[in-house]
């Protein structure tokens, strides 16, 4: 069905993008929460930023650009609740993509509220959520902070094109990037249940929290393995390669580059 839309407003106006004039519209609304249900948003082109709050619904801004009025126009957001998500997807004109103008999401919402994040040519950034995130984007990056409170929680993010930052994350995590960095820290690895960052052509940094309980096994095919914590490096030809356990070993690390360095640092 048609979500109600509790606070309603567009605005519009010129800018320049690229050197060309653009016109942008932007619009708000409300979306009340009666159930817990996780958060689908997808937009063809444009930016996905969300952060977690206390309040009762989704408050949700959407920015659309475009290179003419009669473009603009044609451009909007259907939303839906669903039987298992809530959903906002992005409509263009008939033979548009993203050179008729993009579509960008600023929301806050719920923090205990499961996302599903995809792009095709932007940036994702979620802040002070508390549950299961899943993220994609061809070209852009993707910068997590917050996410995931419990062992049973998944981050699953994938990027083609672009780096992947996490800060503060518990549970699952997959990271992989097909051409770019992905960077962890300050993950509590009371909260982690396993994780894997990779990548095909770019580096991976992990910082090693105090206490931790890892097993870690790390990889690179053509590159260098550093690290501050006395880890024992091995190496054959370009490929280098770093195994351990520290502490318990209770959560499993795993770390790869095809082509790309690893660093791997502690607090001393």
């Amino acid at each position: 069905m048609t979500l109600p839309a509790a606070l309603f407003a567009i605005t519009i106006f010129g800018i320049h993008f690229g050197g060309s004039p653009m016109l942008k519209s932007t619009e708000h609304f409300s979306i009340p929460v009666t159930q817990q249900l996780p958060l689908d948003v997808r937009t063809n082109s444009g930016d996905i930023t969300v952060r977690g709050g206390t309040q009762p619904e989704i408050e949700v801004t959407v920015i659309k650009r475009a290179p003419s009025q009669a473009q603009l126009a044609q451009m909007h957001v259907a939303r839906r609740i669903g039987a298992r998500a809530i959903h906002l997807t992005t409509v263009y004109q008939h033979g548009c993509w993203w050179d008729c103008g993009d579509i960008s999401f600023q929301i806050t919402l719920p923090a205990k509220t499961a996302l599903t994040l995809h792009t095709n040519s932007g940036d994702v950034r979620v802040r002070a959520m508390s549950a299961s995130v899943g993220a994609s984007t061809s070209s852009g990056d993707i910068h997590v902070d917050g996410a995931a409170a419990e062992r049973s929680d998944v981050v699953n993010l994938s990027d083609e094109s672009g780096d992947i930052t996490l800060r503060d994350i518990g549970g699952t995590i997959a990271a992989e990037t097909s051409s770019g960095d992905v960077s962890l820290r300050d993950a509590s690895t009371s909260a982690l249940t396993r994780a894997k960052l990779s990548s095909s052509s770019g580096d991976i940094s992990l910082f090693v929290p105090q206490n931790p309980s890892i097993r870690l096994d790390a990889r690179t095919s053509s590159g260098s393995i550093r690290t501050n914590l006395g880890i024992r490096v091995r190496g054959q030809y370009a490929a280098e390669r770093a195994a351990a356990q520290l502490g318990t070993g209770r959560v499993t690390v795993h770390l790869s580059t095809s082509s790309g360095d690893i660093t791997i640092d502690g607090a001393q």
